[in-house]
């Protein structure tokens, strides 16, 4: 379901969670629908009502390093990283409440190796770690840190990455302070390096062209690239080695330089584009709404929960989307009289993220897939479960868990 974007809303958190005044660096949902915040003071934990404050203890062994918290990554199989300045990458362990620190393996285990700006799981589940000094591969089943060969023979060995992606694409895109690098990985796991972009633009000095904040997918052929001079569209339709760019918006102008940009549309299929001043609007087609959102505050990152809610982190605290437009769909369930319908004991989301199961007091199931509630007329399938004897079950289901749906 899109929204208007004249019916944006963005509203604090609780004063009470002690970060309002708190400049959000990460955002990140866990396994177990957790919200994790990343700041310069700490690292909190959310369960939805309550916040849980993380500090580094000298005093402790399994505390946080750092309490400067960069990017925080959830991946596919559960686990928790904590990317840090100053404290390299952390480990969270669910079983004891702690967190173990990620060493780095190779000879570029120096402080620079310390200062972590972002982190990416790969499509073989291998952790990328982006440093002052180049990256750090985490392969799979692995305790440690690793540099791959081909970085070792790379100018982005000695740079500092800043983001690292694969922007909905086969190949892994890299922004550093000296452009974009681009990288092939095999079925093996085995990389090859494509290519290395440089942007020259006469308004704007090298370092400002080349110091990378993001890249996002446009399609298949065009990508958006975020850098200090603006906004670049980057187009390899004629290939890898023959690309064009330009600068569609410039630093300056009435526009200050990007930091973030989503990868789905929200608004009437538009992107939020995070700046140094507020939140703007802008399409595949280029377009850049005028009206600014949160003016004045520096947006830090933007995260979108697996419940469809939208949080922003700025310098200035967390906000989060309100729409002002009902939201709220009444179905009924009425239709088929053979069957028993009254109260829901339990919700449920797949683990594909497709379909809302419900349970309900009487044994039965319900399906509702997520990309039919904006159609007038919505698929509702019902499900009876029958015991080992083939006998219908009548009894109430209190529980549903993504390992049964």
């Amino acid at each position: 379901m899109t929204a208007q974007v004249e019916n944006v809303v963005f509203t604090q958190l609780p004063s009470e969670l002690g970060l309002n005044n708190t400049g959000i660096t990460a955002i990140a949902q866990d396994s177990r629908s957790q919200l994790w915040f990343g700041t310069w003071v700490g690292l909190y934990r959310y369960d939805g009502s309550n916040a849980k404050l993380y500090k580094s203890n000298l005093n402790s062994e399994n505390s946080i390093t750092s309490n400067k918290i960069t990017h925080i990554l959830s991946t596919s199989n559960g686990e928790l990283f904590v990317a840090t300045l100053r404290g390299g990458v952390l480990k969270y362990r669910f079983e004891y409440d702690d967190f173990i620190e990620v060493k780095f393996d190779d000879n570029n285990s120096t402080s620079l190796r310390s200062n972590v700006w972002h982190l990416y799981e790969d499509k073989s589940q291998n952790v990328w770690a982006a440093t002052e000094k180049g990256i750090g591969i985490l392969k799979k089943g692995k305790t440690t840190f690793e540099n791959d060969d081909i970085f070792l023979k790379s100018k982005i060995n000695s740079k500092r990455v800043q983001y690292i992606t694969d922007a909905s694409s086969d190949y892994v895109w890299v922004g550093t302070e000296d452009g974009v690098f681009v990288y092939f990985m095999d079925k093996k796991g085995n990389l090859n390096e494509i290519s290395h972009y440089n942007f020259h633009f006469l308004e704007y000095t090298y370092e400002q062209s080349n110091y990378i904040y993001g890249i996002n997918k446009v399609d298949n052929e065009k990508y958006f690239v975020l850098c200090k001079s603006g906004i670049v569209e980057l187009d390899v339709s004629n290939g890898f080695e023959k690309p064009i760019y330009k600068l569609i918006e410039k630093t300056g102008h009435g526009f200050d330089f990007p930091r973030v940009l989503t990868d789905e549309g929200f608004f009437d299929n538009k992107n939020l584009l995070g700046t140094n001043d507020g939140i703007r609007f802008i399409n595949n087609q280029n377009f850049l709404t005028d009206k600014t959102y949160l003016k004045g505050k520096v947006i830090r990152t933007i995260y979108k929960d697996s419940f469809g809610s939208l949080w922003l982190g700025t310098e200035n605290g967390l906000f989060k989307l309100i729409i002002d437009t009902p939201l709220v769909k009444k179905f009924s369930f009425e239709e088929n009289s053979n069957l028993e319908f009254s109260t829901i004991e339990n919700i449920n989301q797949s683990s594909d993220k497709n379909n809302i199961w419900m349970a309900w007091q009487h044994g039965m199931l319900s399906n509702i897939k997520l990309s039919d509630l904006s159609n007038k007329n919505i698929s509702i399938k019902h499900y009876q479960v029958l015991k080992p004897n083939g006998k219908i079950v009548k009894d109430r289901i209190s529980q549903l868990t993504n390992m049964i749906i």
